[in-house]
């Protein structure tokens, strides 16, 4: 093929491996979806939250998302059957790190955890999560969030189905990579070490870790 303008973008999607991203059926209707669905942006004063399109299953997870801009956001982990269009719901089942530094823990029986680690824009927010021993963890630019390692039952795939979840506000926008080595259509600057192999990220994945795919779910 000949590309007759513009340019081209990899992407390390294919049939035998299919990387996660924002579900455009699970979305708060403020909300605009980009890029493959790979951002979401929401410049109305209304609540929105969006979904990702794959579920965790039982297995250690990573992925990243990067911040443009100001407004208000939030990313975490809500529980797979809820409705991403309905905000009241996320609100009550979700363990989101929020800009102003806190960790706003809801249905899980968990308090709620102030980090002392704020994120603003260009700040690129990790998240791993182990559902075979209930483990979340945050990072922000590849450096672990202060006491945002929690374990707890409520994380384990036989306790909870979770998934992951974007929260923005007020010219609030996420740009997030699963894998494909993005965020929109900016490359990572300088892909981390990867013992899995599967995707591309900006920093080093967790030991033990893979990305949020198809195959990633099969490990």
């Amino acid at each position: 093929f000949t590309v007759a303008g513009g340019t081209l973008t990899k992407t390390e999607d294919n049939p035998s491996n299919v990387f996660a991203t924002m579900n455009a059926l699970s979305k708060g209707s403020s909300a605009t979806l980009s890029k493959g669905n790979t951002i979401i942006r929401n410049d109305t004063g209304t609540d929105a939250n969006v979904l990702g399109t794959i579920a965790l299953g039982n297995g250690k997870y990573y992925w990243e998302t990067y911040k443009h801009g100001g407004g208000n956001t939030g990313l975490g982990l809500t529980l797979a059957s809820i409705d991403g269009s309905n905000h009241s719901a996320v609100h009550s089942y979700r363990v989101n790190y929020y800009a102003d530094g806190y960790i706003y823990q809801n249905g899980f029986g968990l308090s709620d955890i102030n980090t002392g680690v704020t994120y603003s824009d260009t700040d690129i927010i990790g998240v791993s999560v182990d559902t075979e021993n209930g483990t979340i963890k945050f990072y922000k630019n590849g450096a672990l969030v202060n006491n945002s390692s929690q374990t707890n039952s409520a994380f384990t795939y036989a306790q909870n189905e979770l998934i992951p979840f974007w929260y923005a506000m007020n010219g609030g926008e996420w740009r997030t990579n699963f894998g494909n080595g993005y965020f929109g259509t900016t490359a990572v600057s300088s892909a981390g070490t990867n013992a899995s192999g599967i995707g591309i990220f900006e920093f080093d994945v967790p030991t033990g870790f893979t990305s949020l795919s198809t195959k990633g779910l099969n490990l």
